[in-house]
């Protein structure tokens, strides 16, 4: 059995995250399928084409206003060969003029491109296509949420990444996303769909304290607490662990330490933005901060990764 994880940023980022916990704490073959700036879209059709009855997946769904259409050259020249030439930024799936990529080229604007109902409504659906998927094939699978799964995203860039809370009261009035929302099987989700990963940091005090003002993604010892609360209970039931806990932890607070009171123009990062890390520069900081910060475990976390 392999144990396939997939998600965006917020399961594969320049530093250690809840996914490579689990490959440094089980004694189990992990493969992980994150890539930052990817879209919910991406992470099914990953499913689709990259797992086997024989595998247990986890899937952390991104944001919802993250909505993949089908282009070719024809469709638009100009934003083709960016598309087709840069493998790191959100799209997938490219076969010589064919892509996916996302309707809009950020989360900022998508109200421009469609309805918060339809990103809602299109979260729920893609969440019931892949349980429905596992169940079909025979697939061990859980989910969880890298914040809120039905917010207005629009908000994030004012609210450190997090979206705005939205009664969902009013579009369960709508018979068919009332009946698809009733669908999901909560109990696969080892979180909860309405918190998630970076609500959970937010609401805690003495993780939002390792938060630095560049980089919204969870910090490093976030994603540790998250791993032990919400991921090991359940993977301890399944897989052997490698009883080095406290050596992770203590990794990844010193980074988190660190990264706290960094600067997006101080080396290594030389950066505007944390968003030039889903480009080129994703790799060569990883690789950085792994040899600088995590030497003792920095065999495993250079292994195990695919970006297709």
């Amino acid at each position: 059995m392999s144990l396939k994880l997939f998600g965006c940023s917020f399961t594969n980022w320049i530093y250690p995250t809840w996914a490579d916990f689990i490959k440094l704490h089980y004694d189990v073959e992990v493969k992980i399928y994150g890539r930052p700036a990817i879209g919910n879209d991406v992470l099914k059709r990953l499913l689709f084409t990259k797992t086997t009855d024989m595998d247990h997946v986890i899937v952390m769904f991104t944001g919802n206003d993250r909505l993949d259409h089908g282009i070719d050259i024809n469709f638009d020249r100009n934003r083709m060969p960016h598309h087709i030439e840069n493998k790191h930024w959100g799209n997938s799936f490219a076969f010589r003029d064919q892509i996916f990529t996302q309707l809009n080229n950020s989360g900022l604007d998508f109200k421009k491109h469609f309805s918060l109902f339809h990103a809602l409504y299109k979260q729920t659906e893609v969440i019931v296509d892949l349980q429905n998927y596992a169940k079909a094939n025979q697939i061990e699978y859980n989910f969880l949420a890298w914040q809120d799964l039905f917010c207005d995203l629009s908000y994030r860039r004012d609210y450190a990444g997090l979206g705005k809370q939205v009664d969902l009261s009013k579009y369960q009035k709508n018979p068919l996303f009332r009946q698809l929302f009733e669908m999901i099987d909560i109990d696969r989700f080892l979180d909860n769909p309405r918190i998630g990963l970076l609500n959970y940091v937010h609401k805690n005090s003495e993780l939002f304290m390792y938060q630095n003002d560049w980089d919204f993604h969870p910090s490093c010892i976030a994603h540790f607490r998250y791993f032990q609360d919400f991921l090991k209970p359940c993977l301890d039931l399944k897989y052997r662990n490698l009883d080095n806990l406290n050596e992770i932890e203590e990794l990844s607070l010193n980074f988190s330490k660190y990264y706290k009171d960094t600067n997006c123009f101080d080396d290594p990062f030389n950066a505007k933005t944390d968003n030039e890390f889903t480009h080129d520069k994703f790799y060569s900081i990883r690789k950085n901060i792994i040899d600088n910060f995590f030497e003792t475990q920095k065999e495993k976390l250079k292994t195990g990764y695919h970006y297709e």
